[in-house]
């Protein structure tokens, strides 16, 4: 089955039904994308936090683990970071994790951390999950 739908930016996606996953061919050229993108913009722009961070963070601010699914430049992640929290990047651009990683200073990578993951397939990134341990954690994506 083939559906071939068109974004906002007029880019035309191809979802082909495998498991509600979308096709490798197309997977890769967004992956292309949005890496090529944070690769040219290196700037992240910390101020404002994205009002829906802001809600969440104020609605959920006792929980110490944000995990941030699809962080892009990492403007949410780092604004965790910044209320306190420990917190969890996953972007599938090696590009945006990759400046993500140089924003944060030596002594605090311990408690942030940036990885590059697919969420479309989060089967091949075990490790990670498992990382996370038992910690009451919030899982958190503005995609």
């Amino acid at each position: 089955m083939q559906n071939i739908q068109r974004n906002e930016t007029g880019l035309a996606f191809d979802w082909t039904h495998e498991g509600s996953r979308l096709s490798r061919k197309n997977q890769r050229a967004r992956e292309g994308y949005w890496d090529d993108f944070y690769a040219t913009n290196q700037t992240i722009n910390l101020q404002p936090p994205s009002q829906f961070a802001a809600f969440i963070a104020s609605e959920y601010g006792s929980i110490p683990l944000f995990i941030d699914i699809g962080c892009g430049n990492g403007r949410d992640t780092l604004f965790f970071a910044q209320m306190g929290h420990e917190t969890v990047g996953i972007d599938a651009s090696e590009s945006a994790i990759s400046m993500c990683t140089k924003s944060i200073p030596g002594d605090q990578k311990q408690k942030h951390q940036f990885h590059v993951g697919n969420v479309l397939n989060m089967a091949e990134d075990q490790h990670l999950i498992q990382s996370f341990g038992t910690k009451k954690r919030l899982i958190y994506s503005r995609f």
